[in-house]
């Protein structure tokens, strides 16, 4: 068995290492970098720390929520006040939802299960995906802040809290199948 775990912050290979000292395993730091061949691979709680792109039904359609500055200093949410190349993420069918209704994609987690999908089907294997979810889809505000095991403004104390949203399972085994994969589930924790 060869072990092979992709971390892409040194500070967490070192725990990492430490935790680990005495078994045989390889870094990484992309899953591209992994050797060929088939693959067991499992994530937990990685999909809902991937960056998000909201976006809100407004009267003019959907437009992408963005991060300003201050003119006092912190940071605020705006709406882009014209289309942006990430309303491409969008799935079809969500031109009937209510003004005001955000939804959420994840560009990162469409191309990181892509790669995933298409390294299975090319090579062999199985892959296992834990997380935190979602089950209504794209649709609903799940971004968060967690600082001191508690809640935190998203916009406040840039780096000093844990930023997720849920993951959108339906979008991640659509992205699968359409790499070819088979896919089983999303199945609760239940």
């Amino acid at each position: 068995l060869d072990v092979h775990l992709v971390e892409t912050s040194p500070t967490l290979s070192t725990f990492q290492r430490k935790a680990l000292d005495g078994v045989s395993v390889a870094w990484h730091g992309a899953l591209a970098e992994v050797p060929e061949g088939p693959l067991l691979l499992v994530t937990n709680e990685l999909y809902d720390v991937l960056p998000i792109h909201q976006f809100i039904r407004t009267l003019q359609g959907w437009r992408e929520r963005l991060v300003d500055t201050e003119s006092q200093g912190g940071f605020r949410f705006v709406l882009a006040d014209q289309p942006t190349p990430a309303l491409a993420l969008l799935p079809d069918g969500l031109d009937g939802a209510p003004i005001n209704s955000v939804a959420e994609m994840s560009a990162a987690a469409i191309s990181l299960t892509h790669d995933i999908a298409r390294r299975l089907v090319n090579q062999g294997g199985l892959a296992l995906i834990i997380d935190y979810a979602s089950d209504q889809g794209p649709l609903g505000d799940t971004f968060q802040a967690v600082r001191d095991h508690g809640n935190h403004h998203v916009l406040d104390d840039p780096g000093e809290a844990d930023l997720s949203a849920r993951v959108d399972f339906t979008t991640v085994a659509r992205v699968a199948r359409d790499a070819g994969a088979e896919v089983y589930g999303p199945v609760s924790q239940g």
